[in-house]
């Protein structure tokens, strides 16, 4: 199977079905590019010891609270694990996919 490769352009109807049929999946420069600019702006925000909502402060009402090290750590976790919100069965492996693929395109 050939593979599809994620750029920085909407997919097209076919590269996304055969994402979803079990393609492998490349991301091109411009996207790895991207992502690393997003994760350097999470990695800076860290080392500097900004406050950023969600990331090193509480949520919500504790919005105003400063995570230590440690907290931050576990805390990423706890948020993704708190707000999945999932009832019934999980989702097919085909639409799992095919979400990561146009998530990962989107500018």
């Amino acid at each position: 199977m050939t593979a599809v490769t994620i750029t920085q352009a909407p997919l097209e109807i076919e590269d996304l079905l055969a994402v979803v049929d079990g393609a492998p999946v490349k991301l091109d420069e411009a996207t790895r590019a991207r992502i690393a600019a997003s994760r350097a702006v999470v990695d800076e925000s860290l080392r500097c010891g900004e406050a950023v909502y969600g990331l090193t402060t509480n949520v919500g009402h504790g919005r105003d609270t400063r995570l230590d090290e440690e907290q931050i750590r576990s805390g990423q976790q706890f948020l993704i694990m708190s707000h999945g919100g999932g009832l019934g069965r999980p989702l097919r492996t085909a639409v799992v996919r095919a979400a990561l693929a146009v998530r990962a395109e989107r500018p």
